[in-house]
């Protein structure tokens, strides 16, 4: 009997040793701990290697303890969710899904799941990285998201969220997908995210009454492409870096009704792109408070766009401080709201009543600025002797002036700061974050000495 149970022991313990994680182990059958559970259910699964394509149709939780990771071994979806309701994936590593673009293969792949929660996990090498379609009320938090490495043709979107309202994305690292995209999505929040390596950031496609709060957006071909939406708010995000050949840090098409406050737009080829924005003859937009630091262009506008409003912003060493894409009546667009304008670094005016605001109005009026927006080859002769020779030979013979662009009526005299959260530290910082740090911190002693504020 002894024997026996000596047998026994060791016999367990073996199988018990068998079962504990390697790489290429798995210490249970997870499928089967899914299909067993009952909804409502939470599973808490301990770390090691689950090899497979998980499968959920009911409401449980999914915990992971220490990282488990959930590896796809490269073939289909690693994680879908089909018409489960109030399903949460919390705390694992997520690897390894297919590389079928027509198949939108996906780390984790979500249809008519409302209340979805994916938090707290680690994407790898996934095509889509999370992709839901009709589950509203959804909440994907503080997630950090890889990719494949493809081209970009060929990658998948970091984040993909359609016909999928109120969804809330919030404090993710997505870097090196195609776009963090929102397709049919109103009243959602996208906050406090680290876009980073992609085509678009960013990228609404007919979304309404959106929030766009608190992201950092750097290095992508467009930080922000907002179209055919209307009711975005934009506050306190930094677009920077973003140098594609478009380059936009925002990119505007058929956008109606953009509060934009407190966003700082920084070394991208355009800060602000406007397209048809607003599209709707009863819209405004409004810009406040945000900055334009160190950008080819500040602004650039197809010269049709009306309805745009700017007050109390700062530009700041933009090679063009405002452009047009080409010739046309550029009109209905106001730098002045009830007497006050924007910070332009450019500006050769003075403030003798020592009001805060230049008692010259600041006009746009280069001939090579014009010439340039008609012809953008040349753009190649910016900061050459050939531009300052044009813009000295249209001072001189004013027969040669251009029309001014516009007219700022009471420009400020010093600049004002946003109000953002510092971007993540990369390993090394980029010359861009010190020269705003360098802009800001010495705008007073360099402009006016005089303390910043806000005219409200």
């Amino acid at each position: 009997m002894k024997k026996q149970l000596l047998f026994i022991t060791i016999l367990l313990i073996l199988l018990s040793s068998s079962l504990v994680s390697a790489e290429t182990q798995t210490p249970f059958n997870l499928q089967q701990a899914i299909d067993r559970a009952a909804p409502g259910d939470i599973l808490q699964i301990p770390a090691g290697v689950y090899h497979g394509n998980f499968f959920i149709s009911k409401s449980i939780t999914l915990e992971g303890i220490d990282q488990p990771i959930l590896d796809g071994d490269n073939q289909g979806y690693v994680i879908s969710i089909n018409q489960a309701p109030h399903v949460t994936i919390r705390g694992f590593i997520i690897r390894n899904s297919g590389s079928k673009l027509e198949k939108e293969e996906a780390g984790i792949a979500v249809s008519e799941s409302p209340h979805l929660i994916v938090e707290n996990n680690r994407l790898e090498n996934t095509l889509f990285g999370i992709y839901i379609k009709d589950s509203a009320h959804s909440r994907i938090a503080y997630n950090t998201i890889g990719a494949k490495p493809l081209d970009v043709p060929s990658r998948g979107d970091g984040i993909r969220v359609w016909y999928s309202e109120e969804t809330e994305i919030i404090g993710n690292r997505v870097d090196k997908g195609r776009d963090v995209v929102l397709w049919y999505n109103n009243n959602s929040i996208v906050s406090k995210n680290t876009i980073t390596n992609g085509r678009y950031g960013l990228h609404f496609m007919y979304c309404d009454d959106n929030l766009v709060e608190g992201n950092y957006i750097s290095g992508n071909s467009v930080g922000a492409f907002l179209m055919y939406s209307r009711r975005l708010t934009l506050q306190h995000n930094i677009f920077a870096n973003n140098r594609g050949p478009s380059g936009y840090g925002v990119g505007l098409k058929e956008v109606d009704g953009v509060e934009a406050t407190d966003n700082i737009f920084a070394s991208n080829r355009i800060g602000t792109y406007f397209d048809n924005s607003p599209a709707s003859y009863d819209m405004k937009q409004h810009f406040r408070y945000n900055a334009f630091v160190h950008n080819d262009i500040g602004l650039m506008f197809n010269p049709s766009v009306r309805r745009n409003f700017f007050s109390q912003n700062s530009f700041i060493d933009n090679l063009e401080q405002v452009a047009l894409t080409g010739s046309g009546n550029f009109r209905d667009n106001e730098f002045t709201i009830d007497e006050v304008g924007n910070f332009w670094s450019d500006y050769v005016g003075y403030d003798a009543d020592e009001n805060g605001l230049g008692d010259l109005p600041y006009i746009s009026q280069s001939l090579f600025e014009s010439m340039m927006d008609n012809n953008s080859k040349l753009r190649l002769f910016q900061l050459s002797p050939a531009q300052q020779a044009i813009n000295l030979a249209a001072r001189a013979f004013p027969i040669f002036r251009p029309k001014p662009k516009f007219s700022d009526d009471y420009p400020l005299m010093t600049p004002i700061i946003p109000e953002v959260t510092p971007p993540p530290p990369p390993p090394t910082w980029p010359m861009w974050i010190m020269s705003i740090g360098l802009i800001m911190a010495t705008g007073l002693v360099i402009y006016t000495g005089k303390s910043m504020w806000r005219w409200e």
